[in-house]
């Protein structure tokens, strides 16, 4: 009975029938991943209620369908903030990432998209040059998110950026700006860790001050944005995080 209910409060949490079938939990899984991430939400209630979905999605494969390790076929970095076991646990940064256990089924296409210029695996070492101003779009006071842990690696990596966020005022002693107009300088890099609709926006912004090179981080593309770019001649980089490219060329 104890399994009867687990399996019905599971399903009732990812929102699927007693008949769906594996794919159907996997590609249901997969939206609601996209929709309650933390890191794009920036609240504590959606690292919550992501914890719950993780919980369920696991529970169903492993007692709807006997799969022992429901997370062998995930790659992606969606998930990597939830230590050795994606469904349980809150850890440090200094544990972020060293689980192999992440979320996002992996995608058959490269993981590295480029337009805009034929750079190959050269374009993220153009984009992190150092002479490059950078400006972070979504940072964070939050040390446990992406906005927070991009801008300050890149700060401390000797690059001078610029956080964007309309909601905050200060980012520790640096001064946060409402949007990429009213910065004091001309970024060379935008770098993008917000929802995709906001990220059109800011694309639609950066156009208009003749910004060249955007970086849309894991979840913040989409088809619009990057169209939105090629139209304009903006090298666009998407599908790739930045801080594990910044750390290769260390």
């Amino acid at each position: 009975m104890r399994i009867d209910r687990e399996l019905t409060k599971a399903r009732e949490i990812l929102g699927i029938s007693e008949n769906s079938k594996v794919e159907d939990v996997k590609t249901r899984y997969k939206g609601l991943a996209k929709k309650w991430h933390p890191d794009l939400n920036n609240s504590e209630s959606a690292h919550n209620k992501m914890q719950d979905i993780n919980k369920a999605y696991e529970t169903i494969m492993k007692q709807e369908f006997g799969i022992i390790d429901p997370w062998k076929d995930y790659t992606s970095w969606w998930f990597k903030q939830y230590g050795n076991d994606p469904c349980w646990g809150n850890p440090s940064a200094e544990d972020f990432g060293k689980t192999r256990k992440y979320g996002g089924i992996k995608s058959k296409r490269p993981n590295l998209e480029i337009t805009g210029f034929n750079a190959g695996k050269r374009a993220p070492n153009e984009f992190l040059d150092k002479s490059n101003i950078f400006a972070v779009i979504g940072v964070s006071k939050n040390p446990k998110k992406y906005g927070h842990k991009i801008y300050s690696e890149l700060k401390f990596a000797g690059y001078k950026v610029y956080p964007v966020n309309p909601r905050i005022e200060r980012i520790e002693e640096d001064k946060c700006y409402p949007s990429l107009s009213e910065l004091p300088n001309l970024p060379d890099v935008v770098d993008l860790v917000v929802p995709p609709d906001i990220a059109e926006k800011v694309v639609k912004e950066a156009i208009k001050l003749g910004i060249k090179k955007i970086w849309l981080q894991p979840g913040s593309e989409s088809k619009k944005s990057i169209e939105l770019c090629k139209k304009n001649d903006i090298q666009v980089l998407h599908d790739v995080c930045i801080m594990i490219e910044r750390r290769k060329i260390d």
